[in-house]
């Protein structure tokens, strides 16, 4: 965290660092203490070639504590030392989404102390294919999926860098422009269209039935949305719609309804069939199923089969629910 102060000579400012934290104040680099943050470090730096000096007070109440820490004076101001980070270093999006992506420069005291400073408004971004995705030049750090593919993102940015060679017992803050361009740790992003559902494993349990039915098996079945390449598809939210159709039954109850359901961070999404049953039936039922995700219809895989639906069979026999038969088909 920085503050920018501007004093007349020999006057001084306090700060109070718990109140920049609860009030969340960004600082010239747009960083802001973390609101959960309890205890840190405090390093005193300068923006303009000024002398400048600093006391830090920590008071600790309820252990009836204070201490005090002198800061020395730092004879150059605050510079860029060239190392630029993308980040997140790996993003993944289908085609036509946003995401977003942050440059951060290190900066460095004339007491080497460095720290990260947020700098995506004033980089320039470049994508290494733009027919994979494209930078948005009126909102920087903005990406865009065009088509299937991998692409690096990069961030170039430049500031003013400086050396410190002593002087007649003075040390000469001489300027340098610094700039540093297509980062090799991060701003790699994944476009991939959604082309299979793999069913993960199948496991049969005990699902319970309404009053007046047996309890009976349910087959349990995790599901991973893959690309083309049959790479998974790695993100949270995607939207998948279940359609149930070609039902058949001769039980006395209709087979279950399709439902939605939304991916996790691994792509991955689950679903339930079963068929309740009373005492003394024995009778089948069967049906197909098809998953669209985001849209985009998408075929089954299982056990290295490749369909176009999932076909499901289960059967009461004699009252006792089967678990469920599930098995892709053109």
């Amino acid at each position: 965290m920085a503050a920018e102060l501007k004093l007349p000579p020999r006057k001084t400012r306090a700060i109070n660092i718990r109140q920049l934290r609860d009030a969340q104040l960004a600082d010239f680099k747009k960083n802001k203490i973390p609101a959960t943050a309890t205890d840190g470090s405090v390093s005193w730096i300068r923006i303009d070639n000024v002398p400048v000096m600093g006391r830090l007070m920590v008071i600790t109440r309820h252990q009836a504590m204070a201490s005090s820490y002198d800061c020395n004076t730092c004879m150059c101001p605050l510079v860029f030392d060239g190392s630029v980070q993308v980040d997140p270093g790996n993003t993944h999006l289908l085609p036509t989404w946003y995401g977003y992506l942050s440059c951060f420069g290190e900066y460095e005291d004339c007491n080497y102390n460095r720290q990260w400073y947020q700098e995506t408004s004033v980089a320039t971004w470049s994508s290494g294919d733009t027919a994979v995705a494209t930078v948005d030049g009126s909102s920087p750090g903005r990406i865009e999926g065009i088509g299937a593919g991998s692409t690096i993102i990069s961030a170039s940015y430049s500031d003013c860098g400086a050396y410190y060679p002593p002087f007649s017992g003075q040390y000469s803050c001489t300027c340098e422009q610094i700039k540093y361009s297509n980062p090799s740790s991060g701003g790699e992003v994944a476009v991939q269209k959604p082309q299979f559902v793999k069913v993960i494993y199948s496991q049969c349990g005990t699902h319970t039935c309404p009053s007046g039915y047996n309890n009976t098996q349910e087959n349990y079945i995790p599901y991973q949305v893959l690309d083309v390449d049959q790479n998974p598809i790695p993100i949270a939210g995607l939207e998948v719609n279940e359609t149930l159709f070609n039902a058949s039954s001769s039980c006395p109850i209709p087979v279950p309804g399709g439902s939605g359901a939304k991916t996790d961070a691994t792509g991955s999404f689950a679903d339930r069939v079963w068929l309740c049953c009373q005492q003394s039936w024995s009778c089948g039922a069967s049906w197909d199923q098809s998953f669209t995700v985001n849209s985009y219809p998408v075929l089954v895989l299982a056990n290295g089969l490749t369909g176009s639906k999932n076909h499901i069979q289960t059967a009461c026999q004699n009252g006792q629910g089967t678990c469920p038969n599930v098995y892709p088909v053109p």
